[in-house]
């Protein structure tokens, strides 16, 4: 919990600051406050000024507001200053540098997620505490005042979800505490806050049958009925109806969140007279969402939607089955196709054959003669071709007041009754349905597909339709196999089909997307073939580089919205950018060129500059998180940097080590630095780095060729007399690693130790000479020496504190509380389990969160919170199972695991267990698996020996070694369940 004597930035009300002594800080007017609440809403991420100018100001934003911005960044550091805190700037971004300024909303979102933890995790007395603090930090509205700055709107919809959420798992926790009166409260408050929440609901009426008050607990649920139906128009859901009965059967469960209602039901529409309409296409798929959102913008009067998209991303199917959906609720729907027309008055006719008139001397009064008032839709089908399509439309629903237009096209009409929905590619599932149909029907005989082949060439396709189909043309001749392989070699030029009943502008999809990128003007098509290089995404600073390349490049933002309103470049919901694939693999195979990489190269230099020293240090977190927003560009540079350029990207991938680390990516990382290590054309410093750094990543992630890697490149680097750095110095600490943990060669783990501490020295840098020192309490501890290992821990603590590194002060907490467990020290152990806890939800979920979670569920088994720490444990086996993976990591936690499971008596259970876990070790090198464990888990296996007498316990190892993966997955399984 965040001290009550450090000033503090608010959000959750008006954006106030407050000093440590109670008094308010001078902000400043409104736009003001308002810069400062977006760079502490995008904090830890860095706010362009072109962000900053978009969030505060939005469309039309005063001439001056660049310099007015820098005007009141200098305003805020003032301000800031004082209390420690202060706006850096790199480059043309802003960042919020918190310092010791407590933020609400950061404190806010954090005792959130620790509540939520430990709701999950069987600790309600804990989540109360947590998620109280959380609420208690609600002041009002957010942001409040500033309803009129456009990023606030957008802002308060996660905060008042994760609000709900709170208030609903603080009631749930009450329960589990037995405290129903309390939760009758809470519920009371927050059903009249949020009186359409089924959820709230059901906890209210739990909550006074837990406290005993039958009668009031139905009243409750006859009060969501009536508001539901009242207000609404719906029923309950399933699980109010469920609880109802199970109050009246006295059969109530612990609480559950309720499954969302169904929508309510659209009106039925009168029936109106039908028109034949065209086939809907085979394949039709994957579009319920944007359908739904179509029936209903024209079922509450917008009167003009424009499906907007490349070719071949599926408008017509879209319409066509949207005309389908209506006319079978008994709406009158015609299609006019509009291929090729570029004429007005030949387009008016169309349409007008379209609803059955020929020959007609007033085209659009006939046809609102014959529509009259009644609610009729039209589809005019590929409009992008005609001249004046916008009055074509506003004409024609002029000339009949009940008509909705549906127009498709590749552009944006204009006109003013104009919505314009962009068509998306296909999801990833929905794309590998359409691609298995249309095999299908090409290859009956092909009964199976390899879902993740299948998956992988949807994916190099950008999900579009057209692509999937002509794709699919291939498997007549290809396997699915042999037809991704050559599609990553010409993802383009592979799909062309000849003989095909389709339009002949859609035989090609090199054909489409030269359609698409021919609308562009040439600034535009420069940005995406240079943006091509990348194979991902790109941070808007990027793109923005790379758009002011070149002769004559324009603005580059008019270039970013000219590609984005084609729907040739995907905008994510944090502010990147992606080329579809197939469009990338096309500008790469017509117009790549070699200064296209160098440019790449030397922005993503620029910033490994920048965020690389800084991964060490206050900054760390915030480094890794702008790096990890440049992750796609880095790794297009290191896979295609050949000669001079392989030197410059192994410069910038040791400069950028630590990333990987820190972001969790330790096992790509390993695989960036074997494949750089081999590259032709470094030099022997670079080359004998990287081999280095591979050697040490392998080891990170339990491969058993890291040590000799390891050992060879450090061999080499001494031979060389290259200048120490933090490469090499962590080097000699892993290798020493190795040999204390695995072989137990303690001698040989002092002479790496040794080697580290007088690189360390030699270098004269601080944080080097704190590593090797770290390095000696590792050691020790290793070889029994609790004490040492403690009190360098401690040592280390107090450093790292001091340079506000919080990864190093996270490990350090984590090795001091074990020499702790390891001392019977246990309420020490705790505190500093507790501080790490916390210091971890500054981390992307990874691998610092897994490591916490092993040891606190170390110190709850220490604490006799014996459910508690089987439920660490299963949380822990699912995160290494879907998505940090880590051996020794699986083989601790069913340590641990097994010893709870013996505290709470079940020790045949634990026998099986601990069977797994010795074996998990075992299979990674390690020996003597028993004498690392904390003396908790060695204690509880040794009563499960005496209970289980020796050739039973033996019996029951051999059954959890047999197949350890298949425990774990019933453990999964049933958590899941």
């Amino acid at each position: 919990m965040a001290s009550t004597a450090r000033a503090r930035l608010a959000l959750l009300g008006p954006v106030v600051i407050t000093a440590a002594d109670g008094s308010d800080v001078p902000l400043g007017g409104l736009r003001q406050r308002a810069v400062l609440g977006w760079l502490a809403l995008r904090h830890p991420r860095p706010s362009t000024t072109s962000e900053i100018i978009d969030a505060v100001w939005g469309e039309d934003p005063p001439a001056t507001a660049r310099n007015t911005v820098q005007v009141y960044v200098s305003a805020l550091r003032k301000a800031l200053r004082p209390l420690g805190a202060d706006v850096t700037r790199t480059g043309d971004a802003y960042l919020l540098a918190a310092g010791p300024l407590a933020v609400d909303g950061v404190d806010f979102e954090a005792a959130c997620a620790a509540g939520r933890v430990a709701l999950r995790t069987g600790e309600p007395a804990r989540s109360v505490d947590r998620l109280t603090e959380a609420v208690a930090l609600w002041r009002g509205t957010p942001f409040a005042g500033m309803d009129d700055v456009p990023y606030v709107g957008p802002a308060r919809v996660p905060l008042a979800s994760t609000m709900l959420g709170a208030r609903l798992d603080l009631i749930d926790a009450l329960l589990r505490l037995g405290r129903a009166e309390d939760a009758v409260a809470s519920g009371e408050r927050l059903v009249a806050d949020h009186p359409f929440d089924e959820r709230a609901w059901a906890l209210l009426a739990t909550a006074h049958h837990r406290a005993g008050r039958q009668s009031a607990a139905l009243d409750t649920l006859r009060s969501a009925r009536r508001t539901l139906a009242d207000e609404l128009g719906l029923d309950p859901g399933a699980d109010l109806v469920t609880l109802e009965a199970q109050i009246l059967a006295g059969t109530v469960p612990e609480p559950e969140p309720p499954a969302p209602s169904d929508p309510a039901p659209e009106s039925e529409p009168a029936a109106t007279p039908r028109i034949p309409l065209p086939p809907l296409p085979a394949g039709f798929t994957g579009r319920s969402e944007i359908l739904d959102d179509l029936v209903g913008r024209i079922g509450t009067g917008q009167r003009h939607v424009n499906l907007v998209g490349m070719g071949g991303i599926g408008k017509t199917t879209l319409a066509l089955g949207l005309a389908h959906r209506l006319e079978a609720d008994g709406t009158r729907v015609v299609v006019a196709e509009l291929d090729g027309v570029l004429d007005a008055e030949l387009a008016t006719d169309r349409i007008a054959r379209a609803w059955g008139i020929s020959d007609a001397d007033d085209p659009l009064t006939a046809i609102g003669t014959a529509i009259g008032d009644s609610p009729a839709v039209l589809i005019a089908d590929n409009v992008e071709q005609l001249v004046d399509a916008a009055q074509v439309v506003e004409s024609v629903l002029a000339a009949a007041p009940g008509l909705v237009v549906v127009t498709t096209s590749r552009c944006a009409l204009q006109n003013r009754s104009e919505y314009m929905l962009p068509v998306p590619p296909l999801a990833a599932a929905s794309a590998v349905d359409l691609f298995l149909m249309h095999v299908a029907r090409v290859r009956p005989q092909l009964t199976s597909v390899d879902p993740a082949v299948a998956a992988e060439l949807c994916e190099s396709l950008g999900g579009i339709p057209l692509g999937i189909g002509l794709a699919a043309e291939r498997v007549r001749s290809l396997t699915p196999a042999q037809l991704l392989e050559r599609t990553k070699r010409a993802a383009v030029s592979l799909i062309d089909v000849t003989g095909s009943t389709m339009p002949a502008r859609q035989h090609s999809l090199r054909l489409v997307i030269e359609g698409a990128l021919g609308t562009l003007d040439h600034p535009a098509r420069e940005l995406l073939r240079r943006l091509s290089v990348v194979d991902g995404w790109v941070p808007l600073e990027l793109a923005e580089a790379l758009g002011a390349k070149g002769e004559d490049p324009g603005d580059p933002l008019d270039a970013l919205d000219t590609a984005v309103a084609a729907q040739l470049l995907e905008l994510s919901d944090t502010g990147r950018y992606r080329l579809i694939p197939p469009v990338r693999s096309h500008l790469r195979e017509i117009d790549g060129r070699d200064e296209d990489l160098d440019d790449l190269l030397a922005a993503v230099e620029d910033v490994a500059a920048t965020c690389g020293p800084a991964m060490v240090g206050p900054e760390s977190v915030t480094a890794a998180g702008t790096m990890e927003d440049w992750h796609d560009a880095l790794t297009s540079v290191l896979t295609r940097a050949t000669g001079p350029a392989a030197e410059r990207a192994g410069a910038v991938l040791l400069l950028t080590h630590r990333y990987w680390l820190l972001m969790s990516r330790l096992a790509e990382g390993c695989r960036w630095s074997e494949l750089l290590a081999d590259r032709v054309g470094l030099s022997d410093d670079i080359r004998v780095r990287m081999t280095v750094l591979a050697g040490t990543q392998a080891i990170y992630v339990n491969r058993t060729s890291g040590a000799e890697v390891l050992r060879r490149g450090l061999a080499e680097a001494a031979a060389l007399d290259l200048a120490p750095d933090r490469v090499l110095v962590n080097g000699w600490c892993s290798l020493g690693a190795v040999a204390a943990i695995q072989g137990q060669d303690h001698q040989e783990a002092a002479r790496c130790g040794q080697q580290a501490r007088v690189l360390a020295a030699a270098s004269g840098n601080a944080e080097l000479i704190a590593l090797a020192r770290d390095f000696v309490g590792f050691a020790a501890s290793h070889a029994g020496d609790r004490l040492t290992a403690h009190a360098v821990a401690m040592e280390g603590i107090t450093d790292a504190r001091a340079s506000g590194d919080r990864h190093d002060l996270l490990m350090l907490l984590l090795a001091a509380s074990e020499e702790l467990l390891h001392l019977g020290r246990t309420d020490e152990s705790w505190v500093l389990i507790e501080e790490a806890f916390e210091l971890a939800a500054s981390f992307p979920p990874g691998t610092q969160l897994c490591r916490v979670l092993l040891f606190r569920s170390v110190g709850l088994l220490a604490t006799d919170r014996w459910t508690a720490a089987v439920g660490h444990t299963t949380e822990l086996l699912a995160l290494t199972a879907e998505r940090f993976p880590d051996a020794f990591t699986v083989g601790d936690a069913l340590g641990v695991m097994a010893a709870a499971t013996a505290c709470l008596g079940r020790h045949e259970e634990a026998a099986t267990l601990w069977g797994a876990a010795d074996q998990v070790l075992r299979d990674i090198g390690m020996q003597d698996v028993r004498d690392r464990q904390p003396p908790v888990v060695e204690q509880s296996r040794v009563a499960t020996e005496s209970v289980l007498g020796g050739e039973a316990n033996d019996r029951l190892l051999a059954v959890g070694a047999a197949n350890p993966q298949r425990l774990i997955d019933r453990i999964l399984a049933d958590h899941k369940a």
